[in-house]
């Protein structure tokens, strides 16, 4: 039984010893911590900074064309995972066996 995850770790470890021997795996890890730290900056900004949701409608005309307005999306797509716990398990479960399908796969 222990020779499954020893085999999983030799695998992952193997996995890991490649990417991080390829010249773009730093500069494409900094590249994706960025852009969550800015994704996640500009958030914080629009919801603190500017007070967005307490503006009347939650809106700034920025431009006759362009306005920057507040909605807060409670699910996943569209809204599309906002009713319940179900559909949640659901999406969980079918992405950790994707990921571990290709895990494998690719190891």
């Amino acid at each position: 039984m222990t020779e499954q995850p020893a085999r999983f770790q030799e695998k992952a470890a193997a996995w890991l010893a490649r990417a991080r021997s390829n010249p773009l795996f730093a500069p494409c890890l900094g590249a994706a911590a960025a852009i969550a730290a800015i994704d996640q900056a500009s958030k914080a900004w629009i919801v603190h900074g500017l007070r967005l949701p307490e503006r009347m409608g939650g809106r700034i005309e920025l431009s006759p064309i362009f306005d920057l307005t507040y909605v807060r999306n409670f699910g996943a797509s569209f809204g599309m995972l906002a009713g319940g716990l179900w559909s949640r398990l659901i999406l969980a479960s079918i992405s950790i066996a994707v990921s571990l399908a290709l895990i494998f796969w690719l190891a």
